[in-house]
């Protein structure tokens, strides 16, 4: 596999203000090779970053995210084959026969339908200590509440 045929897919865990679990996933693909993003065990929620192009001949953002989120969205799966007929005639400044690059980021979210087991072993080991940590939270404030109740003298 030459040197941009390559897919670079990586996961990293962080908490959404929500409180759900999110994840983004990070892939990279050049022009007219595919690429498939995996959201495991959960589902496309939003494009972080996207950039198609090279050098100084770069496609618009916001039209770059904007594709990639109408195609993806709500998909647990999204293949992307980056090329001008993806992005429209948006491109500025690029010479023909310039090789362009896509850089992506998205995040995934848990779906409603999560399958623990569809986890990747580092994201399903880091919800379950969240949620054992916010139970074993949740039961010593409940003793503590009791506590004036359990030693006082009536």
């Amino acid at each position: 596999m030459n040197g941009w045929g390559w897919m670079r897919i990586g996961i990293m865990l962080c908490t959404a203000i929500t409180g759900s679990l999110s994840y983004d996933v990070k892939g990279s693909a050049r022009e007219n090779m595919e690429m498939t993003l995996k959201c495991n065990g959960g589902q496309f929620s939003i494009v972080k970053s996207a950039t198609y192009g090279a050098g100084s001949c770069q496609v618009d953002a916001m039209t770059v995210r904007h594709v990639i989120q109408e195609k993806c969205k709500g998909k647990m799966q999204c293949r992307l084959t980056p090329s001008p007929m993806l992005f429209g005639d948006h491109e500025v400044g690029c010479p023909p026969g310039v090789m362009k690059v896509l850089d992506v980021v998205i995040v995934c979210s848990p779906s409603h339908h999560r399958n623990d087991g569809d986890l990747p072993n580092s994201i399903r080991s880091a919800y379950n200590n969240t949620a054992n940590a916010q139970s074993v939270y949740q039961k010593k404030k409940r003793l503590k509440a009791m506590a004036p109740q359990m030693f006082s003298r009536s």
